[in-house]
């Protein structure tokens, strides 16, 4: 038998498997603890977002958006009507990927969320309403089912769609912070656009963090730096690119640690140096070599 964790809908396994119980209405409108099955990790996840307040009130306002959404734009109903425990059931179930669930479809990560299900709706009016205004149905749950059905069809084009959105943000934030250090550094009259694409490619293959830890290791390396300058624009960023892909960072941190050394040493010789030039001094500058010692 297949056991799915509560949170995720994920497989779970005997070794990696909690069980809790959770407190859910029932259909009598009653609150029963139903023992739930978790993954360690999404049981910490689900009672965290649970005591939240608010991620719970983003989670419900989210839902009324789509409530009024589908009452008013795609099932255009009379403002003052409500929509129907079979309409709300079926609309819950997009949440959590089933038919028409019982009990709770908030908090938990299994489904799509209710931002995803409204930008569907909005993805999808027009194709529902032509078609709704055109052809006759057998009764209200005809009706209801095939917007359901077209809304389900969607549901996966939306969420990749907002996904990729999402990472190109993120990404794109990241290479103006890399192309800006990139300009300062190493070549400040190369164009953003010149150094964004391939800054897109390396935070997706080997993150932000490792490529400005690289480009501060090549700033501070005397040697790498004089090869950069002496090599066209163009050259330099993948030189670096070449730096990270080839995993050249741990001889760079070595050789950065091995300066740090060096400094802290002619740093430390030069203040006994000027203690010592100081106590010669309060001796009325005598000649002895003890302040050499």
């Amino acid at each position: 038998m297949t056991i799915r964790c509560y949170h995720c809908n994920g497989l779970l396994d005997e070794n990696d498997m909690v069980i809790k119980p959770i407190p859910l209405i029932c259909k009598n409108g009653k609150v029963r603890n139903y023992k739930r099955k978790f993954h360690m990790e999404c049981l910490q996840e689900y009672m965290k977002n649970s005591s939240n307040r608010e991620v719970r009130k983003s989670e419900n306002d989210d839902w009324s958006k789509v409530y009024e959404y589908y009452k008013s734009e795609i099932m255009r109903y009379p403002e003052t009507s409500n929509l129907s425990i079979y309409e709300v059931r079926r609309l819950n179930g997009l949440r959590v990927g089933s038919y028409m669930p019982n009990g709770n479809t908030r908090i938990v990560k299994k489904g799509y969320s209710y931002k995803t299900i409204l930008l569907t709706m909005q993805f999808s009016k027009a194709v529902i309403v032509k078609y709704i205004d055109t052809h006759k149905f057998h009764d209200g749950e005809h009706k209801i089912n095939y917007v359901m059905s077209v809304l389900g069809k969607n549901l996966d084009f939306i969420a990749e769609k907002m996904r990729l959105a999402q990472e190109i943000g993120e990404m794109t934030q990241s290479n103006r912070k890399l192309a800006e250090y990139y300009k300062n550094n190493f070549d400040e009259y190369i164009k953003d656009s010149s150094v964004a694409g391939a800054f897109r490619m390396l935070i997706k293959e080997h993150g932000e963090d490792n490529l400005l830890e690289a480009f501060g290791l090549v700033v501070r390396d005397g040697r790498a730096m004089d090869y950069i300058k002496s090599i066209e624009g163009t050259h330099r960023l993948n030189y670096i690119r070449k730096i990270v892909a080839e995993d050249k960072l741990p001889e760079l941190r070595r050789r950065a640690d091995s300066r740090k050394k060096q400094i802290r040493a002619v740093n430390d010789m030069e203040n006994e140096i000027t203690v010592s030039a100081t106590k010669y001094k309060r001796k009325g500058g005598k000649r002895h070599l003890n302040w050499l010692d």
